[in-house]
């Protein structure tokens, strides 16, 4: 959706250029955040109408309560706003992993190796940094302590 017609939606639905099944779809997710005891069979029907099949139809309500449940969430545990910039490195997260992680072992190792090579290479980097100002590339290694049996 282009930027300019998702302005004219959230100024307002019944005026923007969206098409008819879209407006009907939004007209039910409204309905189902604010006053979702009164989504009724009715409703349903009406995005059939629409050209919405079942499985879109679970897939909007599904999203919009999951939403819905978050929102409340962090309202009601006081998490702060995300900066402009969380909301962009969150949209490239979803982008790459989607909603649905993929936690099989293989795909958890990835990810853990891929954060600890930038972790590491962010460490290295500091510390060659820093001792370079004394003319060391590495620090010298420190003798480990006793242990104590």
């Amino acid at each position: 959706m282009e930027e300019g017609l998702v302005d004219e939606v959230l100024r307002d639905l019944e005026t923007s250029r969206l098409d008819a099944a879209h407006k009907a779809l939004f007209r039910y997710i409204g309905k189902l955040a604010e006053h979702p005891e009164r989504v009724t069979a009715s409703d349903i029907n009406q995005l059939k109408e629409a050209g919405w099949s079942e499985e879109a139809i679970y897939d909007a309500l599904t999203v919009a309560s999951v939403f819905k449940f978050y929102n409340t969430w962090n309202n009601g545990s006081g998490v702060q706003n995300m900066t402009s910039s969380d909301y962009l490195y969150s949209g490239k997260v979803l982008n790459t992993l989607g909603y649905c992680m993929d936690f099989k072992l293989t795909r958890l190792v990835k990810l853990a190796t891929s954060k600890f090579k930038s972790v590491t290479t962010f460490f290295l980097s500091r510390r060659r940094n820093k001792n370079s100002k004394h003319g060391r590339e590495w620090p010298e290694k420190k003798p480990a302590p006793a242990s104590i049996t």
